[in-house]
């Protein structure tokens, strides 16, 4: 996990929920239930999932 936020976010802040959010998505995708493309829990998200500056 640290690697892959490391790898796609380099310097910027990581949200201290992000493993939370992460293992969450990863437990519906196992379990068969619907995951939606974009994260609509994250202010100023946008559809590539990057925040715009």
């Amino acid at each position: 996990m640290k690697k892959l936020v490391k790898r796609c976010c380099g310097q910027d802040d990581v949200p201290s929920d992000l493993r939370a959010k992460v293992l969450g998505r990863i437990e519906l995708i196992r379990s068969g239930q619907a995951v939606p493309d974009d994260d609509i829990s994250l202010p100023g998200a946008v559809e590539s999932g990057v925040r715009e500056s």
